[in-house]
């Protein structure tokens, strides 16, 4: 199955979908609907790139990536302070960040193979 690339569309993030790995789907999200949505539309895993997510979406994708039957990695540019807590980053099964958003997904999507489902 595909592993599902989450991307908040308006954001700065700039991929080029066909540099994406083998296997992987972009979707660019417009709502909190829609990464719900897309985190119960089935997959074989999902990395979810932070970046530019609205913190009003914040409880919602919390919800939803806890919800996920398959693994979630939070993909984030920025790189981690080493004390700031991130409810999302909790909800996840992991988390990659400090890299530019091109081989922060690569690293998570080979991250995400060896992984088994959950739920």
């Amino acid at each position: 199955m595909d592993v599902v690339v989450l991307v908040v569309g308006g954001s700065q993030v700039a991929l080029d979908e066909e540099k994406l790995p083998a296997a992987c789907r972009l979707v660019r999200l417009a709502s909190a609907g829609a990464l719900v949505e897309a985190l119960r539309a089935p997959a074989g895993g999902a990395v979810l790139v932070s970046d530019g997510l609205p913190p009003s979406w914040l409880p919602l994708a919390v919800a939803a990536v806890r919800g996920a039957r398959y693994p979630v990695i939070e993909v984030a540019t920025a790189a981690w302070d080493g004390r700031t807590h991130s409810l999302l980053s909790a909800a996840c099964r992991g988390v990659v960040s400090g890299f530019d958003a091109g081989a922060a997904i690569d690293a998570a999507v080979g991250a995400l193979r060896p992984l088994p489902a959950t739920g």
